[in-house]
């Protein structure tokens, strides 16, 4: 198994003890009703989120376009 690490590029991380199996991405979604995915904001760096304005508009800009497609 450590070897699937080490192929992986993990074999550094599990012999310094950190044996964690993921990487933490702070992401943001709006997802509808329907579980479709209609915004997605994901970026490495974790000092970078996603605007309350941009989240407020692109809910919105969702709103409108279900109503119009209704």
């Amino acid at each position: 198994r450590y070897e699937l690490w080490c192929v992986l590029g993990l074999g550094k991380s599990i012999s310094k003890g950190d044996i964690s199996y993921g990487l933490p991405v702070p992401a943001t979604y709006i997802i509808d009703e329907w579980m479709t995915i209609r915004y997605t904001h994901v970026d490495p760096d974790y000092r970078k989120r996603a605007e309350p304005e941009a989240l407020i508009n692109k809910l919105k800009d969702i709103v409108k376009n279900d109503t119009m497609a209704a």
